[in-house]
């Protein structure tokens, strides 16, 4: 049987019209944003209708409110489902590579881009010294806040 997220998130995707039809998605505090591909095939009326979907906004993005807490894992299962992470593009439907390859093409990307980043940040001596001096101070924080 499944849970109660994954549910909602294929019910979801009945809704919007699979996972062929979002773009890229990511999630706030109480909200699924959703980078719709074809507006056309999203179903606003059945989408309020899935259980555990507390309301819709559409804007620059459509916005499937389910409440904070639920929204974590409602959002990991959607991208779950597709095989990428928050955020990351999803597959073209239209191009012939599958779910799959497409999240190991994302996955080299991402690599890629990693280490493009990392050889440009060369640690210097004072970065070094910068760094081991906030590690020590970061855990300190809610000490000093909590004082206050």
């Amino acid at each position: 049987m499944a849970d109660k997220y994954q549910t909602i998130a294929t019910g979801i995707y009945a809704h919007i019209g699979g996972p062929q039809n979002v773009a890229k998605l990511i999630h706030c505090m109480t909200r699924v944003r959703i980078t719709v591909r074809d507006d056309s095939k999203v179903d606003v009326d059945g989408l309020k209708k899935v259980p555990g979907v507390l309301g819709v906004a559409q804007e620059d993005t459509l916005q499937v409110i389910v409440g904070p807490g639920v929204v974590n894992k409602v959002a990991q299962a959607m991208v779950d489902q597709v095989g990428v992470g928050l955020g990351e593009p999803f597959p073209d439907a239209n191009s012939s590579e599958s779910y799959a390859a497409g999240k190991s093409a994302v996955e080299a990307k991402a690599a890629e881009v990693h280490a493009a980043q990392k050889a440009q940040l060369k640690q210097t001596w004072w970065r070094q010294a910068l760094k081991h001096i906030s590690a020590i101070f970061i855990p300190l924080i809610p000490a000093f806040v909590g004082a206050g």
